[in-house]
């Protein structure tokens, strides 16, 4: 498995179809380097690739989870990657959502955006009057201004109304309130269209539009799912199928295809009701020490947490960590088990834990609290606001809250 210095023993041979959650876990904390740091100037581009991408409820989550990693401790080569070598991109694909991701595998991550989109679009011509010659007067209209960047307030402002008409509640629901954002996400998707980099900080959350300089064709999705297969299952294995296709949009079977055509095998996972999946060469740990988990404080949709967080949690953590509009939030993880989740204090400076289980010993409360107070020192010091991240605490319910 990936990762240097990995302290647990391993059997390669090892061809054990049944495997225990504590086994689990530890492939998922290597796999994610959470475990051990990558290796001394391992580039941002290879750990961002090498955890599945990272999701971007907030732009904040990016180097708050290669932090959490080991692999980030200054802002300064985020920064390098994300706004001068574009080495790391922002790009629209699967589950709705924006991800950070390599530059040479933002097509593979739009193909899953142009699918989703697709069928967005068909649930709102369905509900509106939308016909083709309304997206293409549309398109042509953000083609002639988009030869320079552009932010969406300066784009309302100058597209004509037709082209801002609204798509009702229908649209709201799907993420794309007007015309015109519809078709900009559709551009986007396909490649047409760039997100600008921001100028100096990786972490801006400024998005402004321009017609891509050098445009890379995204594939279809039937094309792009071979290679998510090895890739994500490299990331997350074991992990069961039905996790796969829901992170993709897939068909159950056409999840299983993926992933047989790569020699990937079912495995079985204590605690996990359904079968599992890891590539052909999986290698399971013979012993795990729980001890060997060190303390994390993962950001709102960490790569982990994204996918895990039920076979990482009772159900009872896992529900209060999670919020219907953007899904996992910060998390507290202990020995390879999610405790509740965290936020930052901007006032004093301080990272507080939201404990949801509470009976944890004094010597993981040690080491929580040392871990908290490296995170609020690199937050304070090198991103000064992580939002999503930030709860002010009221002073009547600072008793029930540990400061650290």
């Amino acid at each position: 498995m990936r990762g240097g210095g990995f302290v647990l023993r391993y059997n390669a041979a090892m061809t054990s179809q049944r495997l225990t959650l504590e086994q689990a876990r530890a492939s998922w904390w290597q796999r994610q380097w959470l475990l051990t740091a990558p290796p001394a100037k391992t580039p941002l581009v290879d750990v961002v690739s090498a955890i599945g991408w990272i999701p971007l409820a907030s732009v904040a989550s990016a180097p708050l989870a290669l932090f959490a990693r080991g692999a980030l401790a200054e802002r300064a080569p985020f920064d390098e990657a994300v706004c001068k070598s574009h080495a790391l991109v922002i790009a629209p694909g699967p589950k709705s959502s924006t991800w950070l991701v390599a530059a040479q595998e933002a097509p593979v991550c739009r193909a899953f955006a142009v699918a989703d989109l697709a069928s967005r679009e068909a649930r709102i011509a369905a509900s509106v009057s939308l016909t083709a010659r309304d997206l293409d007067a549309t398109r042509d209209a953000l083609r002639a201004l988009l030869g320079e960047p552009h932010t969406a307030d300066e784009l309302r402002r100058k597209l004509p109304e037709a082209a801002l008409r609204p798509l009702g509640d229908v649209g709201k629901r799907n993420g794309v309130p007007t015309l015109a954002s519809l078709v900009l996400k559709q551009l986007w998707a396909t490649g047409e269209v760039w997100r600008v980099p921001p100028s100096a900080r990786g972490d801006d959350p400024t998005s402004r539009w321009q017609i891509d300089p050098n445009p890379r064709p995204t594939p279809s999705a039937a094309d792009a799912v071979g290679f998510v297969a090895a890739r994500w299952l490299g990331a997350f294995a074991p992990a069961p199928l039905k996790s796969f296709a829901l992170a993709f949009g897939l068909a159950t079977g056409r999840a299983k295809s993926a992933l047989e055509s790569i020699g990937a095998r079912e495995v079985a996972v204590e605690g996990v009701e359904d079968g599992c999946w890891v590539p052909g060469d999986f290698a399971a740990p013979e012993t795990v020490d729980a001890s060997v988990f060190p303390a994390k404080f993962l950001p709102v949709r960490d790569p982990l947490t994204d996918v895990h967080l039920a076979h990482m949690a009772s159900s009872t953590v896992a529900r209060a960590v999670t919020a219907r509009a953007h899904g996992v939030g910060a998390t507290i993880v202990s020995r390879g088990e999610v405790l509740g989740g965290w936020a930052y204090d901007e006032g004093g400076r301080k990272v507080h834990l939201r404990w949801v289980q509470a009976d944890a010993s004094a010597e993981r409360v040690k080491a929580l609290e040392a871990e908290a107070a490296k995170l609020a020192v690199f937050i304070a010091s090198e991103l000064g606001a992580v939002p999503l991240h930030t709860v002010v605490i009221p002073k009547a319910s600072a008793a029930l809250e540990l400061a650290l």
